[in-house]
C-alpha cells in the first residue's frame, strides 16, 4: 500500500459504503446526550474547532 493509499490521496481502489440497518435519520448525539438534526449548528462549531486545532497541529510541527 503506498502512503497516498493511506492518507487519503489519490487512489484506483473503489471507495466502499458502510450501512446501517436502522440509519440515524439524519441526527446525531451530542456529548451531553441530547439528539439533535445534523444540520444544528453546534455541529458546523465544533468541525470548525476540530479544524482549527488539527491546523495548529500542523503548524507546531511543521516548525517545532
Amino acid at each position: 500500500m503506498s502512503s497516498a493509499d493511506v492518507s487519503g490521496g489519490a487512489s484506483s481502489a473503489p471507495k466502499s459504503n458502510l450501512y446501517t440497518r436502522a440509519g440515524d435519520a439524519g441526527t446525531s448525539v451530542l456529548f451531553t446526550g441530547d439528539r439533535l438534526a445534523k444540520s444544528a449548528p453546534v455541529f458546523q462549531s465544533l468541525g470548525t474547532l476540530g479544524v482549527s486545532q488539527i491546523t495548529s497541529i500542523a503548524r507546531v510541527g511543521q516548525y517545532g
